[in-house]
């Protein structure tokens, strides 16, 4: 019997997030047209921390979250 684990709620639908699929698609786009921004600035201007900013954009998180899907 495969296991599952339940992990709750993920991306916008945890209660504590601070984050929305359009500020992680702008965090994406910044970060990959503005060669002299740091993630710690990000994560400062979005009150996240540097490792959260870093699992966006190597996609650990919000990994389903496509650039051009339109909703």
């Amino acid at each position: 019997m495969p296991k599952y684990r339940n992990y709750g709620n993920s991306g916008e639908l945890n209660a504590h997030s601070k984050l929305d699929r359009d500020k992680v698609r702008a965090i994406r786009k910044w970060y990959q047209t503005d060669k002299t921004v740091t993630q710690q600035r990000i994560a400062d201007f979005y009150g996240v921390s540097d490792k959260t900013i870093s699992k966006i954009i190597s996609r650990q998180t919000w990994f389903w979250l496509q650039e051009d899907e339109t909703e």
